[in-house]
C-alpha cells in the first residue's frame, strides 16, 4: 500500500484545526531587528485558532471580536489567519480589510504580504500582489478600503471581513461607525465558512465595539461550547499571559524589586499569580512607553477585558487603596452558611455552616460582643438594570462592622457578612433574611435604599427591625437622629446623596493608616482610616467608572449593587448597634413592632 504523503499533508492543513499546523511547520515571521524566525503560536493566537477550528468543524458563521493587547501579535494572527482561510478552503474566499484611514489597513496588507513571502508550503502557485489587491491561485482576492467611505464594502459579496481598531473609528472621523459596520456586514452571507474579525485595543466604555462585546448573545469561546448563543465570540488573553510580558532578573535585582513593590503590585501579584520578572515588565514598560502613566498600561496591557475598557475611562475608587485591599483579601477566606433560628431558643437567630454551593451567606466574622455593626441593603428592582432589556439586577446586602481600637492598635470598618452573589432572592425571603441578620448581629442597624423594595422595608419595620428613617429636608449625616417618626424609611439616592456616600467610602478605601517619615519625624497618617470589602465588592469597585453622561455607575453590563449596599451601611456607619450576646445585659432582642396579619414575622422570632 502506497501512502500519499502529500495528499495527507494537505488533507491536515486543510482540516478545520489546520491552521495552527501551517503556522509552525512552514510560516516565519519578521523580529524587530530585520531578521526571521519560524512561527510559534503565542496564547493568542492559538485563541484564534481554536475559535476557528471549532466554528468551522461545528458548521457554524465566524464571528469574532478580538480585544487586542499592545504589540502582541492581534494582527499578526489574524492576517495569518487570512492567508491559511483564502488558501486551504475549498470556494474561494473575498476578504475586505477595513479600518478608518488606508494607513491603519496598510500595517494589515504588509503583515499579509510577508506572509505570502514567507509561506513554505506549496500550495496552488504564485500569489499575485498589488497595492490594492491579492489574488491566489484558486481564485481567492483580498482587498482593502477606509471605515471613512460610508458605502465601504457594499459592492459585492464578502465572505471574509476584518476590520482593524474598530473602537477608534469615530474618534478618527468615520461618521457613524455602526452604520457602515452594519452596512458591511450585511454584504456577508450569515452562512457557514464565512469570517468576520473586529480587531482592536479598547477605547472606554461606549461606542460600537464595545457594544458588540456587551452584547447578550455574545460569548468566549468556552461559553459557546456550553451554550452556543450563535452571536460574536471574544477572543483575549492578558498581558500576563504572554511568554513575552517578562523581564530577566538577577537574584539581586529581584530582592531589591521584592522589597521596593507598592501596594497595587503587591495586590496584582497576588491576583494574578506571578513573579517579581512581570512586575519587572509593567514598570518598564509604564516608564519607556507611557512615560509614567499606569492607566496607559492598563488600557493597551489589560490584565482582562473589564480593566481594557475601564483603564480608558475615568475610575471612581483610588487604584492604590483597590491594590492594597487585593493583598488583604487573600487572606480572608469565608464561611458558606445560611441562616436559621437556635433550635432551644426560637428568638435566637444563628448562623449554620453549609457548602459554598448550598450557602446563602458569606460570613468573614461572626458577631463579636461590644463591637458595632450596620446592614446596608441595595434590593434589586426586578427590571433591567442596563440598556439590553434583560434583567440583570440583584440584591446586595453587606454587614458591616463599625472600625476599632485595641491593645493592638486600629481595626478598620470591615465587612464581616455578605449575601452570596448572584442572588435574586423573591422580596418575601429576602425580608426573612435580612430579618435573621439584623437579629443575628445583635439588632444591627439597617440601611435600605428606599427607591426600591418598599414592601421589603415595611415588613423589615412591622417587624420590629430597627431600619434608617429619614425625614424631608433634612441632609443624610442628620437623618438618624429625628424627632418623630416620619414613616420615611430608607435611605432616598438622589444625585446629591449618592455622589456624597461614595465620595466617602473612595476615602475610605483611599485613605488606610500608614507610617511616613523617618527616626522622630515619623508619623501616623489617617490614623482611622481605611475599610475592609470582600472578594465581590472589590471586583465591582475596580469597575465602577464614569460614563459619557458624567455619571459613575458599573461598566455597563456589570453590576454595583455590592458597591451600593457598602456605601449605604458605611454612610450611616456612626449609628451602627452595639452588639451584645443574647440574654445579657441590655439584650438586643428588639421589641414588638406593630405585626401585619399577612406577614407574621419568619420563623416566629
Amino acid at each position: 500500500m502506497v501512502i500519499d504523503a502529500a495528499g495527507l499533508e494537505r488533507a491536515l492543513l486543510c482540516d478545520p484545526g489546520g491552521f495552527r499546523l501551517w503556522a509552525e511547520r512552514y510560516e516565519k515571521i519578521d523580529l524587530k531587528d530585520g531578521s526571521t524566525k519560524p512561527w510559534k503560536l503565542n496564547i493568542l493566537q492559538r485563541r484564534f485558532g481554536e475559535a476557528m477550528a471549532w466554528c468551522l468543524a461545528n458548521g457554524r458563521p465566524m464571528r469574532f471580536l478580538s480585544l487586542k493587547p499592545r504589540q502582541k501579535g492581534s494582527s499578526t494572527g489574524w492576517m495569518g489567519g487570512v492567508k491559511w482561510f483564502s488558501e486551504s478552503q475549498p470556494n474561494p474566499k473575498r476578504t475586505l480589510i477595513i479600518g478608518h484611514e488606508y494607513s491603519a489597513t496598510d500595517n494589515m496588507w504588509a503583515i499579509l504580504n510577508r506572509f505570502i513571502e514567507n509561506d513554505g508550503y506549496p500550495w496552488d502557485g504564485p500569489v499575485k500582489v498589488t497595492d490594492k489587491k491579492i489574488t491566489f491561485p484558486n481564485r481567492s482576492i483580498v482587498q482593502k478600503e477606509t471605515a471613512r467611505d460610508t458605502r465601504a464594502g457594499r459592492s459585492a459579496t464578502c465572505q471574509v471581513i476584518i476590520g482593524t481598531e474598530v473602537a477608534h473609528w469615530a474618534q478618527f472621523g468615520v461618521a457613524n461607525a455602526d452604520n457602515v459596520l452594519s452596512g458591511m456586514m450585511n454584504t456577508m452571507p450569515h452562512l457557514p465558512g464565512t469570517l468576520a474579525v473586529l480587531e482592536t485595543t479598547a477605547n472606554g466604555p461606549s461606542g460600537v465595539f464595545f457594544d458588540y462585546w456587551t452584547a447578550e448573545t455574545t460569548q468566549f469561546l468556552h461559553e459557546a461550547k456550553q451554550k452556543d448563543q450563535r452571536g460574536w465570540i471574544k477572543i483575549f488573553a492578558g498581558w500576563h499571559e504572554f511568554e513575552d510580558s517578562k523581564d530577566e532578573l538577577t537574584d539581586e535585582q529581584r530582592e531589591e524589586l521584592m522589597d521596593n513593590l507598592t501596594e497595587e503590585e503587591k495586590g496584582i501579584m497576588a491576583r494574578l499569580g506571578i513573579g517579581p520578572e512581570y512586575i519587572a515588565f509593567r514598570r518598564r514598560t509604564i516608564a519607556t512607553e507611557f512615560k509614567g502613566d499606569a492607566n496607559r498600561f492598563k488600557q493597551e496591557f489589560p490584565e482582562n477585558p473589564e480593566e481594557a475598557f475601564t483603564a480608558s475611562s475615568p475610575s471612581f475608587f483610588s487604584n492604590s487603596g483597590l491594590g492594597r485591599l487585593e493583598t488583604i483579601i487573600g487572606e480572608m477566606v469565608p464561611s458558606g452558611g445560611v441562616l436559621d433560628t437556635s433550635p432551644t431558643n426560637r428568638k435566637i437567630a444563628i448562623f449554620s455552616p453549609v457548602g459554598m454551593e448550598q450557602a446563602m451567606w458569606l460570613q468573614y466574622e461572626p458577631p463579636i460582643k461590644g463591637r458595632r455593626y450596620v446592614i446596608g441593603c441595595d434590593f434589586m428592582t426586578g427590571v433591567a438594570s442596563d440598556e439590553k432589556g434583560t434583567n440583570r439586577d440583584h440584591h446586595g446586602i453587606i454587614v458591616l462592622r463599625q472600625g476599632y481600637h485595641d491593645e493592638r492598635g486600629w481595626h478598620p470598618p470591615k465587612i464581616v457578612m455578605r449575601n452570596r452573589w448572584p442572588c435574586q432572592w423573591m422580596p418575601d425571603i429576602v425580608a426573612e433574611q435580612v430579618y435573621l441578620a439584623h437579629r443575628l448581629y445583635g439588632g444591627a442597624f439597617i440601611v435600605p435604599e428606599r427607591n426600591c423594595g418598599t414592601d421589603i422595608i415595611r415588613d423589615l419595620v412591622d417587624w420590629g427591625a430597627t431600619v434608617f428613617e429619614g425625614r424631608d429636608g433634612v441632609d443624610i449625616n442628620q437623618e438618624v437622629k429625628k424627632s418623630r417618626p416620619s414613616g420615611r424609611y430608607g435611605y432616598l439616592t438622589t444625585a446629591e446623596s449618592r455622589r456624597t456616600m461614595l465620595a466617602q467610602l473612595n476615602q475610605a478605601v483611599r485613605d488606610f493608616p500608614e507610617w511616613v517619615g523617618t527616626g522622630e519625624n515619623r508619623v501616623l497618617v489617617n490614623p482611622t482610616g481605611g475599610i475592609v470589602v470582600d472578594r465581590r465588592t472589590l471586583d465591582e469597585m475596580r469597575l465602577f467608572v464614569q460614563h459619557k453622561d458624567g455619571k459613575f455607575r458599573a461598566l455597563q453590563g456589570q453590576h454595583d449593587d455590592s458597591v451600593m449596599a457598602l456605601a449605604l451601611a458605611y454612610a450611616l456607619i456612626d449609628a451602627a448597634t452595639v452588639y451584645t450576646p443574647p440574654g445579657g445585659q441590655g439584650g438586643w432582642i428588639p421589641g414588638d413592632g406593630q405585626q401585619r396579619q399577612s406577614r407574621p414575622r419568619p420563623f416566629g422570632i
